[in-house]
């Protein structure tokens, strides 16, 4: 049987979306699934975003860490763009756990990255969601139902509590059958690992 990939992630990391189009890279060529987990690294942003400053970001090293994404971006044939201010992630993240049990979350998933990295949008408000949501072929008014029923927050949680399980403390992490490997790697790393668990299968 094959590995099964299973990544933890969040929207405002430039690395998971990088991260992604690699994870599409492997399924496509092993035919293998990808499990997303949403794991929210800033928690502490307010819901109307902040800026980079506010999280200790000077502006060199700003530009140092987006000089950095640009180059991994541009290998993963990416083109994202530098943002100054850092959009709170928890609504995106809940509206993912419903559009995984609607089956849409591949579609989301993508819009919501794309929404953030190439046109700027800020993916904590809410009005800016329910659109993409809506795009991504997602029932609002269930939408709405579900996130006050507060399933989504049990799954994060879960998420949370395996997260602190297993050490991590970056994203994107990948795990590749029972083996974790941590940030961008190159492909060939991915792949490699995914190789070694099909000759183990």
């Amino acid at each position: 049987m094959e590995p099964k990939i299973v990544v933890y992630s969040d929207y405002v990391c430039p690395f998971c979306f990088i991260g992604k189009s690699l994870a599409d890279r492997l399924e496509k060529q092993f035919g293998i699934e990808t499990e997303w987990k949403g794991f929210e690294i800033h928690p502490e942003i307010p819901p109307e975003g902040c800026d980079l400053k506010s999280l200790g970001f000077s502006d060199g090293r700003a530009a140092a860490m987006f000089s950095r994404i640009a180059q991994l971006a541009d290998k993963a044939g990416l083109r994202l763009e530098p943002q100054a201010r850092i959009s709170n992630t928890h609504l995106a993240l809940q509206v993912a756990e419903f559009a995984k049990e609607k089956g849409r979350f591949k579609e989301y998933h993508q819009a919501v990255f794309e929404a953030y990295w190439q046109r700027g949008k800020d993916i904590g408000d809410k009005k800016q969601l329910l659109s993409i949501a809506a795009k991504a072929g997602l029932d609002l008014k269930e939408l709405e139902a579900y996130l006050k029923s507060g399933k989504a927050d049990v799954k994060l949680g879960q998420y949370l509590r395996e997260v602190r399980q297993y050490g991590i403390d970056g994203v994107p992490t990948f795990f590749i059958g029972n083996k974790m490997v941590v940030g961008v790697q190159p492909y060939e790393v991915l792949e490699a690992v995914v190789k070694e668990g099909l000759i183990k299968a």
